[in-house]
């Protein structure tokens, strides 16, 4: 770590750095209340666009907090190191913390990777596929009719 990192630290980057867990933060809360709002009407689907968002900021807070590669043999790396350590310390955040868990982070990061795994390895519900009426041919997963070129 450089002297220079600390003073660097302290005249703006720490403000900036809190400023944005901050900003993710108020993300992640408004979405889990507009989430919560959502699921008490009569079609609580509709809440996983909040849900969505929430994880989003949770996994970028998460992200700041313990960076990714922090070990790399370099001076990205070390900073981010230094980041995560700072504000961990600043925030009085210890190693017990949920948010340092990267399942769920992960899970979301490569929502791709576990669709595919869905697709290939179990059966879709019929009930799923037809109720956005994505099992007709010519029909469009929005259920209106796919019209010819």
């Amino acid at each position: 770590m450089s002297d220079d990192w600390e003073q660097r630290w302290e005249q703006g980057a720490r403000t900036f750095y809190l400023i944005e867990v901050v900003r993710q933060a108020t993300y992640a809360l408004t979405a889990i209340d507009q989430a919560l709002q959502v699921t008490s009407e009569p079609n609580g689907s509709e809440a996983w666009p909040s849900v969505q968002t929430f994880l989003t900021a949770v996994a970028n807070v998460s992200k700041l907090l313990w960076p990714i590669r922090p070990d790399d043999n370099n001076d990205k790396a070390r900073w981010r190191k230094f980041r995560g350590e700072q504000l961990r310390a600043e925030l009085g955040i210890d190693e017990t913390s949920a948010l340092r868990s990267r399942v769920v982070r992960d899970s979301a990061d490569h929502f791709d990777e576990r669709l595919d795994d869905l697709a290939r390895d179990q059966a879709i519900p019929e009930t799923f596929v037809a109720a956005r009426g994505c099992h007709r041919r010519g029909t469009r997963c929005d259920g209106v009719r796919a019209g010819r070129r």
